[in-house]
Order: C-alpha cells, then structure tokens, then sequence
C-alpha cells in the first residue's frame, strides 16, 4: 500500500466521523444541542401587566433591589427588612437604655456609673443616627424603585394614578403595593367586574412551571394577597357554609 493512499483512507475517515459527529447534533438541518441554547437572562423591572418579555416577577424583582439596597446603602439593611416586611421597622423598640451600677462601694460605684453613662451616650447617639439615617433612606429607596426598576410603562402607569403626588409619591411601601396592582391586573377601569375575573383567575390557575418552591409560594401569597385586597377574606365563607350543609352533602 502506498502512502498516499494510506492519507486519503485516513482522510477519508476523517472527513466521515466528522460528518457523524456533526450529523448526530441535527434535526431537519439544525442543530438541536441544548448545551449550546442561549438562554436569556431575566430582566429585573416592574412592568404592568402584560407587557413584560423575559421580565422576572414582582416578588424577584423586588428582591433583587432589596439585596442591592443592604449590599451597598450605609443603614441598608433598616430599609432591606422594611421592604421585605412591606411595613416600616418600629426601631424604638431597640432604643438603648441607662444601666445602673450595682456596686456597693461608693467610690466604685461612682466610678463605673460614669463609665456607664459614658457607654450609654455614645449608645443613644448611634441610636438617633440610625433613626435619621432610616427616615431620610425611605425617600431614596422610592427614586431608587422609580429609576432602576420600572419599565417605562410603568412609570406613566403609576403617574396616571390619581392621588399619585400627594398619596404615592416619595412613599415607597405605597409605591411597591400600587406596583404589584399594576403588574397583577389588566388596564380595564371602564370593566372593573374583568379586573376581578382576571384577578381571581390568575390565582386560580397560577403555576409553578420554572420556579422554585420558594418563589413560587411568594408569587402565591401575593396573587392571594390582591385578591383579599379586592374581594375581603371572606368571599367564600358562605359558599363553604351552603356546602356543609345536610342537603348538600348527598
């Protein structure tokens, strides 16, 4: 066998395990290699309702600024625990109190009273610093919502609403329950009755699908939450009552 024909047979072969390999990652002329799928990330903004493309839901979104706000904010994690509680913080209740010394001696106990009260100063300084430093945040964590994490649909959704200078605006904890409204139900103020249909229906038939337990029980509660905020927790009472009854129990 000559050497040539050795490099065209190993050429040859070549070529074929090359088309093998290239051939056994299509269907129909494309390739179906999934490793290979880019896959888009989410984008994290509020968005109403039905207008987001790849836009992560309510409760991601806001957990995402609420992870950015205690990563960088100084007092950041006084504003984190208020926007995941959605309430404000009573931090009052963390208020430093005056110790009194316990020694007998008079000399000793004069002594480490005033190291006490020395303490206890610079305790309630920091204390009043972290309430200034909370009360002036709050504003900031609004224009912080307003500018990084709505779409700008959302911003002329949330101007359009009536009150929005004086009962929204600069009032965050406002802000994030007029979002989730917006991002939860369709613009129909002339049908408000299909506000409520599509409402009530996108808690019924929500879905787990790609996400976690986790974020699926958040997205849950808050469908659950607009809901109650349109209907009351006791919609279904009497409904419940009809069907414990005797006669419909057959």
């Amino acid at each position: 066998m000559s050497e040539s024909a050795g490099r065209g047979r190993r050429s040859n072969s070549y070529r074929g395990t090359r088309h093998k390999i290239r051939g056994s990652g299509r269907r129909g002329g494309r390739y179906t290699n999934t490793s290979r799928k880019n896959v888009a990330e989410k984008e994290y903004k509020f968005h109403p309702h039905g207008s987001g493309k790849n836009t992560a839901s309510f409760s991601q979104t806001l957990n995402e600024e609420i992870l950015s706000i205690q990563k960088s904010w100084d007092g950041g994690k006084d504003i984190a625990d208020t926007l995941e509680a959605r309430k404000k913080i009573d931090l009052k209740t963390e208020r430093p109190e005056r110790e009194e010394s316990q020694e007998a001696d008079a000399k000793k106990k004069e002594f480490e009273q005033e190291s006490l009260d020395m303490a206890f100063k610079e305790d309630y300084k920091r204390f009043l610093g972290r309430l200034d430093l909370y009360e002036r945040k709050l504003p900031r964590a609004f224009a912080l919502i307003m500018k990084n994490y709505c779409t700008p649909q959302m911003v002329i959704r949330l101007k359009e609403i009536d009150d929005y200078e004086i009962r929204v605006k600069n009032h965050v904890l406002i802000l994030l329950t007029e979002i989730e409204k917006i991002m939860n139900q369709p613009k129909r103020s002339s049908y408000p009755f299909l506000s409520l249909a599509d409402t009530l229906a996108g808690m019924i038939n929500f879905k787990q699908n790609e996400l976690s337990v986790v974020e699926y029980k958040d997205e849950f509660k808050q469908k659950r939450a607009l809901v109650a905020s349109l209907m009351g927790t006791k919609w279904l009472d009497k409904f419940v009552q009809k069907q414990l009854q005797p006669s419909n129990r057959k």
